[in-house]
């Protein structure tokens, strides 16, 4: 996913309690007093669960992500991850993440995880295939990414990893 995707998904993850709690986003803000600055107003409105530090986190990760520090991004999400436990989308990213680090612990972890929670999209499969390829199991990597291609055949990553 790319930046603008995940920033786009981080503003829906953070609106989606609210409206699905019948909150009004319009009278959230509009409610802050005068002195009150925007970043206070977000804080108030976002989510218990995530606060606004959470998005901010996140926002960086997934920038730092595009630019290719994913070192760095890898942190942030491993960070965000631990409070936020079975998160899809930051788990998505650490398995990415650990495929482009080849960091093989961090593969076995969230590669593992990602698929287990998500076991037929076509990411997760992909993903899983890498990480079987990775161990030197060809024809099951070959069969994973069968499967994710015919998920999704049009899957950039997915067809030059199959390739």
């Amino acid at each position: 996913m790319n930046i603008k995707g995940k920033i786009i998904l981080s503003l829906f993850v953070l609106a989606a309690p609210l409206a699905l709690n019948g909150a009004d986003l319009s009278e959230a803000a509009k409610s802050g007093e005068a002195g009150t600055s925007s970043s206070e107003k977000a804080a108030s409105i976002v989510p218990e669960a995530y606060g606004s530090e959470f998005y901010s986190d996140f926002i960086e990760a997934a920038y730092l992500e595009e630019k290719g520090r994913y070192k760095e991004a890898f942190e942030i999400y491993e960070r965000l991850y631990n409070s936020a436990n079975n998160d899809k989308t930051i788990l998505s990213s650490l398995a990415s993440i650990s495929m482009v680090l080849k960091d093989s612990k961090a593969m076995d972890k969230y590669i593992s995880a990602y698929y287990a929670l998500a076991p037929q999209d076509a990411k997760a499969i992909s993903l899983r295939a890498g990480l079987l390829w990775s161990r030197g199991d060809l024809k099951g990597a070959a069969q994973l990414y069968r499967a994710a291609l015919s998920k999704d055949p049009e899957d950039p990553d997915t067809i030059t990893r199959y390739v």
